[in-house]
């Protein structure tokens, strides 16, 4: 007759119960997010958000995460627990982490699908990183927003680009996102946009105010690596008066904002009058070690008198040719 092995000594004879409670644990805890995609992770440090107020959450974003699929970089957040009427923006920053006081930051809104939220964003180049955070907003609740992530488009699985780089920057027909006085202008005294273009819907209006013959504007839409990976040579946009004359000067800034900030002023004065001009000038003023920090272009305007000056389609010059003439 068969008869069950002995246990031996010191053995203890094992339950269902037994079993149960050391699954406990695991039936009790939720399963851990998938891992991200190689090149895409958190911000390390303390990165600056774009605007005051955006305190990131802590919780709640570890389905955050970006790959390369077909040219572009996906970028997917897991949650179905939102109410229908919520809305999740990307926020997204084509540049390596850093250069927090001058960056440019686009908003696109993300797509809804049964259990996720994505939206997929066009990038120039496999090696120029995508910083990017979310604003999460919901009914009757405040706006949340996530940690900063960092994709670099290479090592995230991207082996090609979906469309050609163009450099084409700044045509005003999405506002005026990354544009700003560079000088002190009075209270209340704004940029704005004017129906007036050189083509499309909108130009930049730069006013004088009284009792002012000088002002400046900045913009953070020119980057280093438009110059290290694209060699691209200098800047060119249209220019105009409403009415009389005035004059324009560019200057750029590598670092700007910060302790190492680097100034290198064009000391060509480009006349303006009430027909659009094309102006253009060339990097050649910031030297070589400078060139992959650049981060600021500002244009300054002087004339004699009050004056508005309008501004439209900011380009880059290389060896590109841009439809627009």
């Amino acid at each position: 007759m068969h008869r069950p092995p002995r246990r031996g000594r010191g053995s203890r004879p094992w339950s269902w119960g037994a079993v149960l409670l050391g699954l406990l644990p695991l039936l009790l805890c939720p399963a851990a997010a998938p891992d991200a995609p190689a090149g895409d992770a958190w911000v390390e440090g303390t990165p600056v958000y774009p605007q005051p107020g955006m305190v990131p959450a802590t919780n709640g974003f570890d389905t955050l995460r970006c790959e390369g699929i077909a040219g572009k970089l996906k970028v997917s957040w897991s949650e179905a627990a939102l109410p229908t009427n919520a809305t999740v923006v990307l926020w997204h920053s084509l540049d390596a982490p850093g250069h927090w006081p001058a960056r440019a930051w686009r908003t696109t809104p993300l797509t809804r699908r049964p259990d996720t939220w994505d939206v997929s964003v066009p990038v120039p180049h496999l090696d120029v990183p995508l910083v990017y955070f979310l604003a999460v907003t919901a009914p009757g609740q405040p706006t949340r927003f996530s940690p900063m992530r960092v994709c670099h488009p290479r090592a995230a699985g991207l082996e090609e680009i979906a469309r050609p780089f163009w450099p084409f920057l700044e045509g005003f027909e999405e506002g005026l996102d990354n544009w700003r006085w560079h000088s002190h202008v009075p209270a209340g005294h704004a940029l704005s946009l004017h129906t007036n273009a050189y083509n499309g819907y909108a130009a930049l209006c730069v006013a004088l105010p009284p009792q002012r013959r000088r002002v400046a504007v900045a913009t953070t839409v020119v980057r280093g690596w438009h110059l290290d990976l694209f060699n691209a040579r200098g800047l060119g946009l249209w220019a105009r008066t409403l009415e009389g004359r005035a004059t324009l000067r560019w200057a750029f800034i590598a670092d700007g904002g910060t302790t190492n900030q680097q100034v290198f002023t064009v000391e060509t004065a480009h006349p303006l009058d009430s027909r659009w001009t094309k102006i253009e000038t060339l990097f050649d003023v910031i030297p070589p070690e400078h060139r992959g920090r650049l981060d600021t272009v500002t244009l300054e305007m002087e004339s004699d008198a009050p004056r508005a000056v309008l501004l439209d389609n900011l380009h880059l010059l290389g060896r590109w040719r841009l439809e627009l003439e």
